[in-house]
């Protein structure tokens, strides 16, 4: 009987410790919003080199979108609110900077 005891307690403890879900954090282009900027806030809050901010920031103005990183929800959504501050600050109005579950 202790077995079956265990063995849910167990399956209670995997269940609490789930990882959380990944969230991207997607930019997507405008005609607008200054490639620079673009490379500035990728440089800014999400560690990218500046060779790495260019190729991403080519990548979207090509594909209309990109992610710019993969984090827990709570970090991508600051994350998010970081870059539309900066943006709105900056006056570039129509940047747009989403979330997705992955």
């Amino acid at each position: 009987m202790a077995h079956d005891a265990d063995t849910a307690l167990l399956e209670d403890v995997r269940t609490a410790l789930k990882v959380p879900r990944p969230f991207a954090v997607v930019f997507h282009n405008d005609d607008a919003t200054t490639f620079e900027f673009v490379c500035i806030v990728l440089i800014q809050f999400f560690e990218k080199t500046p060779a790495e901010a260019v190729t991403f920031a080519q990548e979207v103005h090509a594909s209309g979108r990109g992610i710019a990183g993969i984090y827990p929800r709570q970090v991508a959504e600051a994350k998010q609110a970081l870059v539309l501050q900066a943006a709105r600050a900056e006056g570039h109005d129509a940047f747009t900077v989403t979330i997705e579950e992955t």
